[in-house]
């Protein structure tokens, strides 16, 4: 059997960012089959800090694909024959590799390897007569057959089990009814702000008396364990004060991988509003109103790096600038929260044009 993979389209390969190779894998499913992938986006809004690293990434169990698509992503530790049997039943997998052992991948796209990130290709069929695998890496375009044994290779994470990494991508077994557009528009605002930051005078006034029973209570309680949102900020400002004692060559790894994804960060954030905007109605005022905001996010974003680059080179001087650098990162995450709270409050208004926020 050749799976789908043959039939996928150059075009269908949607390489989303710097750093975010899982999630432009899920989004080259969804194009290959025809659905709009955009929706994911809407809900994409996302900062962690892992690996001493600045990301974007959404977690994969947070991706709400079974929500939109009625999609589940499961994930899997087993065999590489458990991934082929997979494919060969019609699914689609994505497994997380070694990139710099995968023979087509390019060299100059490795950077972030040695900093314990893995890589995420897209197997989305097999070519019985060729015994390979049919592969999507659409962080560098390509379209490839893949020997098995070389994704054996590339994916095991335990010799001693031969057991490799990867996630199933389960289709519904009956046509899915996916929700409306303004029940997602809703949605995913909502989520986006509060997995971000959760205020307390964003909670109301029921929610504060049910005290730990509350929906948002939990969640906040849950997301102060986690390197997401504000606390990644938090576990950042650390590592740049720790960073004084580090040697140069730390130092200098440390600043340039996150000056790389702080550049994807800014790309994501202007695209998810690009998306919004495609998906809510909008008057030339409140677009004027939301552009202004995500502008100041991008530059926000943009002083942070300099900052950060300025650190780098400053040698002896580099502990006088640890607090600009500190400023740069609570003004980022300032503007951050300030056009999420925007954008919530503009999606529950339909669209509709209000007077700026004070």
């Amino acid at each position: 059997m050749v799976g789908k993979l043959a039939e996928l389209r150059p075009e269908d390969n949607i390489q989303l960012a710097y750093m975010e190779c899982l999630t432009s894998c899920i989004l080259t499913y969804l194009k290959s089959t025809g659905r709009d992938y955009r929706k994911v986006l809407l809900n994409y809004w996302n900062l962690s800090y892992e690996q001493r690293t600045l990301l974007s990434s959404k977690n994969a169990a947070h991706i709400p694909l079974r929500y939109l698509y009625g999609i589940d992503l499961t994930f899997r530790e087993d065999t590489l024959e458990k991934l082929q049997s997979a494919v060969m039943a019609g699914q689609s997998v994505i497994c997380l590799s070694k990139a710099s052992l995968l023979a087509y991948f390019p060299h100059k796209f490795l950077s972030m390897e040695s900093s314990g990130f893995r890589h995420a290709i897209l197997v989305q069929g097999w070519d019985a007569e060729k015994e390979m695998l049919l592969v999507a890496d659409p962080v560098v375009g390509a379209v490839v057959e893949l020997d098995p044994d070389q994704l054996r290779k590339a994916s095991v994470v335990r010799t001693d089990r031969e057991e490799l990494q990867f996630f199933v991508l389960t289709e519904p077994q009956s046509p899915y009814p996916e929700p409306d557009t303004m029940a997602c528009l809703r949605t995913s605002a909502e989520r986006n702000l509060f997995a971000y930051h959760t205020p307390d005078d964003l909670f109301s006034e029921q929610e504060r008396q049910d005290g730990e029973t509350g929906k948002w209570d939990k969640i906040r309680r849950w997301l102060r364990q986690r390197s997401i949102g504000v606390r990644a900020w938090d576990m950042f400002a650390s590592d740049a004060r720790d960073s004084l004692n580090w040697t140069p060559a730390h130092r200098a790894r440390w600043v340039k991988q996150n000056s790389l994804t702080m550049l994807s960060i800014k790309q994501l954030r202007a695209e998810t509003w690009k998306v919004y905007q495609e998906f809510l109605a909008m008057d030339e005022r409140h677009i004027e109103e939301g552009r202004l905001l995500i502008n100041r996010v991008a530059a926000a974003w943009t002083a942070c790096n300099l900052a950060m680059l300025k650190y780098e080179h400053a040698g002896e001087r580099g502990a006088s600038l640890i607090q600009t650098l500190a400023d740069r990162a609570e003004a980022a995450k300032e503007a951050e929260i300030r056009f999420l709270e925007w954008l919530n409050a503009a999606v529950a208004r339909g669209g509709k044009y209000a007077q700026p926020m004070a």
